[in-house]
């Protein structure tokens, strides 16, 4: 089954698959791809039979909230004299902009990042996570500076933060290292700027900490958010306006009216219009430092090298298995300047096939990779597809060429039977080759076709993805009269 095809590999601290795991399937991956889409390949090990996808990123975020309006009355009271005289802090002390300015600062996230992920996350820039439009790899963060802490310290709240020192009480959820170790780092940081800042950590269970997170006692606190639609509005809605954390942080009505109107600008806009309007909305987020915004782990997915048609997309939480399909393993043959190579493979189909790389053809030492029966894109370009496609891939030092060329031509010789034809015309049968966007004749010399035999033997000059097409067969039969006379693109 496709299913037992595919293996996640989640950040250490969320799933209980340990670096020993995977080390070891790592000693079994014949291609590496960077990202989902698998548009770039390092050859790894010629005899692996795995896949490895790196920098599969989640479709989901952990931050942590500054609540604007804290309660301070009743029995959990965790800001003391609720004043900034050395012995609590203000209800309102997130209003200040310095104040949360410096404690991002404070935090260092590649100790947070290292410790419970395995450095398997990056640090957030805002509501909005990556491959949502609307994130910019390119948007400042803020990041561990104790100099730029104090400095933002020394201007909170006119000076006193910094003249009358503070402390409060930081409840972390029992359980759950990714809220200890935050608090953990958050102390570190802040109390490592002045000797009168103090934060004292306290462990309570789940349900004690959720019921003072509903009723505004927890000056800060960390949560998750998973997406429900792959749309910046999603995470907008939710931290910024009238969500769920928008409103457990008690965000000022001021800046809610800032975010639901530039919302409200996005939302019926399209295309780079949308994703620069969001990114404004992300940007501003960083200069209000509304939040600390922590991070969005990734993960590697590993496949069986017989899988195809794999992608990782962001608008679905499980792989979509109607796009997958399965054959045999990518052939691996190495060619050398000076010699001549071929390079068997057979589909599924039962088409067998012979790429021949003359003496001359590569100038440096090469790795050619078949890899039989992929998926095929739809075919415009007034072509049929038939049942076979394939893709010859280069390597030079493990490293994959794009389409790679060569200093003479190639012989690609196809043995194929009526299963790999499908609905194409045996006599006007062509190899195509995918450019990104349409098909087009491959060959780059004249044509030897074989009727009698099945036999197609072409000149390649560049490796691709390859399927063989062309007219539709004249008169098609189905289940006994004749449908149509006549051939059709």
């Amino acid at each position: 089954m496709l299913g037992s095809l595919l293996l996640y590999l989640k950040p250490k601290a969320l799933c209980a698959v340990d670096a020993a795991d995977a080390v070891t399937l790592s000693q079994h991956v014949m291609l590496d791809y960077d990202g989902a889409a698998g548009l770039s390949s390092t050859l790894k090990y010629p005899t692996g039979t795995l896949r490895a996808y790196h920098h599969i990123y989640a479709n989901a975020a952990t931050d942590a909230f500054f609540v604007y309006d804290i309660t301070h009355d009743g029995a959990n009271n965790y800001i003391g004299s609720g004043a900034l005289d050395g012995a609590g802090i203000p209800s309102d002390f997130f209003t200040d902009l310095h104040v949360r300015k410096a404690f991002n600062y404070a935090f260092d996230w590649a100790t947070y990042i290292d410790d419970l992920y395995g450095g398997a996350a990056i640090q957030r820039r805002g509501p909005i996570i990556k491959t949502v439009a609307g994130y910019r790899d390119d948007q400042p963060t803020y990041f561990y500076s104790p100099t730029l802490a104090l400095q933002e310290m020394s201007q909170a709240w006119g000076g006193q933060v910094l003249t009358q020192g503070f402390v409060f009480t930081l409840p972390y959820r029992s359980g759950h290292p990714v809220s200890q170790r935050f608090a953990e780092i958050l102390k570190a940081g802040l109390e490592g700027l002045s000797p009168d800042f103090h934060i004292n950590l306290l462990e309570i269970d789940f349900g004690a900490w959720r019921a003072d997170r509903a009723a505004g006692r927890l000056p800060v606190f960390v949560g998750g958010w998973a997406q429900d639609i792959p749309h910046a509005s999603n995470w907008v809605y939710g931290y910024l306006t009238s969500g769920f954390y928008a409103n457990l942080q008690r965000l000022p009505a001021d800046q809610r009216a800032i975010y639901q109107t530039k919302a409200d600008a996005c939302l019926p806009l399209s295309g780079a219009a949308a994703e620069a309007c969001y990114a404004d909305i992300q940007m501003t987020t960083y200069l209000s430092a509304t939040d600390i915004f922590l991070v969005q782990s990734f993960a590697t997915q590993f496949s069986s090298a017989q899988l195809r048609g794999y992608y990782a997309n962001s608008g679905r939480w499980d792989q979509y298995f109607y796009a997958l399909t399965k054959g045999d393993l990518p052939v691996i043959e190495t060619a050398a300047p000076t010699s001549t190579v071929t390079i068997p493979f057979t589909s599924t189909t039962g088409t067998t096939a012979n790429v021949q790389v003359p003496a001359g053809a590569v100038t440096q030492t090469t790795t050619i990779v078949a890899v039989p029966d992929v998926p095929a894109p739809d075919a415009p370009g007034g072509f049929q597809l038939g049942n076979l496609t394939f893709n010859l891939q280069a390597y030079v030092s493990d490293t994959l060429v794009p389409s790679a060329t060569f200093a003479s031509p190639i012989t690609l010789t196809l043995n194929y039977n009526d299963a790999a034809l499908g609905l194409v015309a045996e006599s006007d049968l062509l190899l195509l080759w995918w450019d990104g966007s349409d098909w087009a004749d491959a060959a780059c010399g004249p044509y030897q076709r074989d009727l009698d035999n099945n036999v197609l033997t072409v000149p390649i000059c560049h490796f691709s993805q390859f399927s063989i097409g062309g007219a539709v067969k004249i008169g098609l039969i189905v289940d006994g009269p004749t449908l149509f006379d006549g051939s059709f693109t």
